[in-house]
């Protein structure tokens, strides 16, 4: 599953749910829990690494341009055709939500109908 949403000027966007967020699997919230994630985990595969080598082939993230290349890589490499973008996370201001959206429509998709 192929989920999006922008952060700052960048679109976000991961391709499941193993990854907890920027910190990974432990809740950096005083009193509520970690949410463990990493015991699913294959055997040798941890959280355990910085955010750019969790987000690698789990999110899309980037400028349009970046965004556009990622999911040419993935028709590409995997023969995708269908995706799922979440564009709205929690506490995300209506207007960053609306311009992702934007973004998305005219720089993004815009270049995949041709082919």
């Amino acid at each position: 599953m192929l989920r999006g949403a922008r952060h700052g000027d960048r679109l976000r966007g991961g391709r499941d749910g193993r990854h907890g967020g920027a910190g990974g699997p432990r809740s950096e919230i005083p009193g509520v829990p970690a949410l463990e994630q990493d015991k699913a985990l294959p055997a040798g595969e941890t959280f355990d690494a910085s955010f750019d080598e969790l987000a690698r082939d789990r999110f899309i993230i980037g400028d349009p341009a970046r965004v556009v290349d990622e999911i040419a890589r993935y028709r590409e490499r995997l023969g995708v055709t269908t995706m799922i973008f979440r564009l709205q996370w929690p506490g995300m201001d209506q207007e960053k939500v609306l311009r992702s959206i934007r973004l998305l429509g005219h720089k993004v998709l815009l270049k995949f109908l041709s082919g």
